[in-house]
């Protein structure tokens, strides 16, 4: 898939992109499907050059320094399927050979002292992934594709001449620099050849980047199709407008984690649709944060009854029907255009459903329950981990415990209340005292 391009701290409308195509990888190997994850990094681009002039440094430093933090972003969110890194820059040779060819063939053209551009007119489906003619492909522009004297508005870059200092290679097309859409199909060829099965990167990408692609490949290879399927994530947006750095509306995703977790982007994500929009507020991050709380809450339920004493035994086969039925369900969502939020929605309504319920399952059943509905959770990327009660709310509780154990309910109450305002609470259950994340 198209990777990021590091001239900048990747904001969470960028990683949106990365964690769907993480969740959707893990889910597919889940499934016992071989996948081999592809995902370019663009690390020459005019914002990189532009990023060093005004840093007076090399263009080098600023892209290793914003791969090495875009890694880092990754790390810290378990985005980890990703089996290969490629870098724009490591491929020149790939990309020399498919312009070279391409020449040769009538669909790329040399503007002098400008560079070599792709002649979409020669290219009879373009415009076929975005459903667009070529007389549409008038705001196809981007980057370094704004030559003057090109045959048709739409044609783009793919090798652009420059002159020292500026940076460049020395090829056979002149001292220059590759265009940005050749640089995903040069790799594309060097990892999979001609075809493979799944490509795709945020919807903006679908034209004229990926659409570029298509007419690029197809007119090397002479094999249709490039891709089997295009997967495309929705914008992430703020107030309804795109999320982007060019607007300076953005969050960036180190902001984001200095507030909230990684689970709690992850659900934040999936729980919309990967091609809908998702429009970004405080308030949003806030509720999701509190939705994070009751799926902890959830299994640290089933923990607690799995180590408590049971005063009503249940057969081990104790709901296991409801849970059958759910778990097929949670499948069925996702092999359907991968719908996270509808899969999710079969685990509120699973443990809703649950609640009044738990507290007369058997130690065993409450194992099985987590063990089964853990593996949800798992196959999306998500890790669930253990609540750890601060030692002072610990104190309170068996004080709590020992008070009630009295009759001294008022008091009782008084401790619970203190528990509350530390971010606590304590239920009575069947099991005995349940402490937990206050989640009101």
């Amino acid at each position: 898939m198209c990777g990021l391009t590091v001239y900048d701290t990747p904001h969470i409308g960028n990683i949106r992109t990365y964690l769907v195509f993480d969740a959707f990888a893990k889910y597919l190997r889940s499934r016992g499907i071989k996948v081999n994850y592809l995902q370019n990094i663009t690390d020459i681009d005019d914002k990189i050059l532009q990023r060093s002039r005004d840093e007076k440094t090399s263009w080098k430093i600023i892209a290793k320094r914003y791969t090495t933090q875009y890694k880092k972003v990754l790390k810290v969110l378990r985005i980890d399927s990703i089996d290969t890194y490629a870098p724009a820059t490591s491929y020149i040779k790939e990309i020399i050979e498919q312009i070279e060819d391409l020449i040769k063939k009538g669909y790329v053209y040399e503007i002098k002292g400008d560079g070599f551009y792709f002649n979409i007119t020669k290219f009879e489906d373009y415009g076929k992934l975005a459903g667009r003619t070529v007389a549409q492909a008038e705001d196809s522009m981007s980057r370094i594709d704004d030559g003057i004297a090109k045959r048709n508005k739409g044609d783009f870059c793919v090798w652009k001449l420059s002159t020292k200092p500026e940076p460049g290679w020395n090829t056979s097309l002149g001292y220059g620099r590759p265009g940005w859409h050749i640089e995903d199909t040069a790799i594309a060829f060097k990892f999979f050849g001609s075809q493979y099965e799944i490509h795709g990167g945020g919807i903006d990408l679908k034209f004229p980047h990926h659409e570029a692609e298509i007419a690029l490949a197809e007119a090397f290879s002479g094999k249709k199709p490039y891709v089997k399927l295009w997967m495309h994530t929705g914008h992430l947006t703020v107030a309804n407008k795109k999320m982007s750095k060019s607007l300076k509306n953005f969050v960036t995703a180190e902001e984001f984690l200095e507030k909230y977790s990684g689970n709690i982007f992850r659900l934040m994500i999936l729980s919309h649709h990967y091609r809908s929009p998702l429009n970004y507020t405080e308030d949003s991050a806030r509720n999701f944060q509190k939705a994070w709380w009751t799926v902890e809450d959830f299994f640290r339920k089933l923990d607690f009854v799995a180590n408590t004493e049971e005063e009503t035994i249940a057969k081990d086969t104790f709901y296991a029907s409801e849970l059958k039925v759910a778990t097929t369900r949670f499948e069925q969502a996702l092999a359907q255009d991968f719908n996270t939020p509808v899969a999710l929605s079969e685990f509120y309504k699973l443990s809703t459903w649950l609640q009044p319920r738990i507290w007369q399952m058997s130690k065993k059943e409450a194992r099985r329950w987590k063990k089964e509905v853990m593996t949800w959770f798992d196959l999306l990327g998500f890790k669930v981990e253990s609540l750890k009660i601060p030692g002072e709310v610990k104190k309170m509780a068996e004080e709590r415990e020992a008070t009630r154990r009295i009759k001294e309910y008022v008091e009782a109450d008084r401790i619970r209340n203190e528990m509350a305002e530390l971010g606590y609470r304590a239920d009575d259950t069947p099991r005995g005292q349940y402490v937990g994340r206050l989640l009101d």
